[in-house]
């Protein structure tokens, strides 16, 4: 039986790392230099994008994902940060780093603590958020985004069987009422 992806994390992360700081190293002295069983910065990884809140169930906050690989196995890092407005343009604040470590309907992760977590800040800043990777990636995933609609008063009745017997009328009344809540705002 293979291992779980919580059996296989540490490992894969540990050699994730490793990875990263020989070409971050490498990057820091000439953003151009390669090594030749790695490449370099800008190879390394899929796609670096922001995946709204929402996008899939269970998951309320929005995150930047700097995606290594894909399919069975994959890993990432997803980078939570708070968008602050400056006068030429958007930058972000990363409040909390996880490395996931993802195969078929399986999945692990970890938070970056300490050094590992200075180590992956820098990259999101330099990398990422200083020449506005960030922001293009933010900006394309909110264009188009809903806040998801939860009506949490959907089975209050504002006129029950004494005020009206008529249960079409009074699903429909109570509707209406929902409605104009929720367009005066609660």
């Amino acid at each position: 039986m293979d291992k779980t992806c919580e059996e296989r994390i540490d490992a894969e992360l540990e050699y994730t790392l490793e990875t990263l700081h020989t070409l971050w190293d490498l990057f820091m002295e000439d953003s151009e230099a390669y090594d030749d069983d790695l490449g370099n910065m800008y190879e390394y990884g899929l796609c670096f994008d922001y995946v709204a809140p929402h996008t899939f169930d269970d998951q309320d906050e929005g995150y930047f994902r700097y995606q290594l690989s894909t399919g069975g196995p994959g890993d990432e890092f997803r980078f939570f940060a708070t968008p602050e407005i400056r006068k030429y343009g958007m930058t972000f604040s990363v409040y909390r780093i996880e490395y996931w470590f993802l195969d078929w309907w399986d999945g692990a992760h970890r938070v970056m603590r300490g050094s590992n977590l200075d180590f992956l800040k820098e990259i999101f800043t330099v990398f990422f958020d200083d020449c506005s990777s960030t922001e293009s990636a933010y900006n394309d995933a909110m264009e188009d985004y809903e806040e998801p609609y939860e009506d949490e008063d959907e089975d209050e009745e504002y006129i029950d069987e004494e005020e009206c017997d008529d249960k079409d009328v009074r699903d429909a009344a109570n509707n209406v009422i929902r409605n104009i809540k929720n367009i005066l705002g609660g």
